[in-house]
């Protein structure tokens, strides 16, 4: 259990890397239970599908691909997508917006 008195080194790299305190979704993430290795693995491998499977049936995959977006996170599996699809992701929501306006 996650609590004010947890150590910075105990923590799950997700909680690491933010520093915004409305990110209390990461609680209910799929990910915690499972190694940060399997999410920072190079894309295409194994482990990358592997880390996609965990994402698929999480209830906060779409606060996760938010945050990577919003955060611009390079590395790693956020939200079901890795490094690539997450430009790709980005390219289409410019165009998308630059169509609306």
């Amino acid at each position: 259990m996650l609590d004010y008195h947890t150590e910075v080194s105990e923590l799950p790299l997700m909680y690491v890397l933010t520093e915004s305190t409305d990110a209390m979704w990461m609680a209910d993430a799929n990910c915690l239970d499972s190694p940060d290795e399997l999410f920072m693995a190079a894309s295409g491998k194994a482990q990358g599908y592997q880390a996609k499977r965990v994402c698929k049936a999480c209830v906060v995959r779409e606060q996760c691909l938010e945050y990577a977006l919003l955060n611009r996170l390079e590395l790693g599996v956020f939200g079901g997508m890795n490094e690539r699809e997450r430009r790709l992701e980005k390219y289409k929501r410019r165009r998308e917006a630059k169509k609306e306006s």
